[in-house]
This record gives structure tokens, sequence and C-alpha cells, in this order.
């Protein structure tokens, strides 16, 4: 499967699948932020990162987890499932 096809499908279950796999990759970049989070505060007073470096990285986590894994997974299982459950040929889309 090429890349171009993937990129201009409009099989439901393709981009489906493209949302879970994005949201997979996003899932290992959370865990590396987590990661991070997690060796600062294995030991008292560590200075592996600043503090405000360590803010930013606990916000930048959430929001990684929420808005590039939670939602994109759900969003992808919903455009993968729907279609089939309601009996739908193809996804409507505008245009």
């Amino acid at each position: 499967m090429a890349f171009h096809d993937l990129a201009t499908t409009v099989d439901h279950k393709k981009i489906g699948i493209l949302y879970v796999v994005m949201a997979v990759v996003f899932l290992v970049i959370g865990g590396c932020e987590a990661l991070l989070i997690r060796w600062q505060l294995f030991w008292p007073r560590a200075h592996f990162i600043r503090p405000d470096t360590f803010n930013g990285l606990f916000t930048m986590h959430g929001t990684t987890m929420v808005f590039f894994v939670g939602m994109p997974i759900l969003i992808g299982i919903g455009n993968y499932l729907v279609p089939l459950m309601i009996g739908a040929r193809t996804w409507p889309s505008p245009g």
C-alpha cells in the first residue's frame, strides 16, 4: 500500500486505522514525556530538568495524552465501526 493511497483514501476503515496508528505514535511520545517526569521525581531534590521545564513538560504530557491519544483513538474506532454498524456502504463526507 503506497503512501499516496493512504493519504488520499476515502475508505472509512483505512481512515480509522490511520487515526489509531497516529494515536499510538503519540502514545509513545507521551510515554517518553511521562518517563522524563518520573525520572525527575525519582530522587528528592533531583536536578535532571529545571523546574520551569518540568512544569511545561507536565502540561505538554497532559495535552498530548488527552488531545493526541485519547480523542483520536476514540474517533478512529468510531470512524472504523459506525459505518459497519449502521450498514452504510461508505462514510458520508461533505463535498
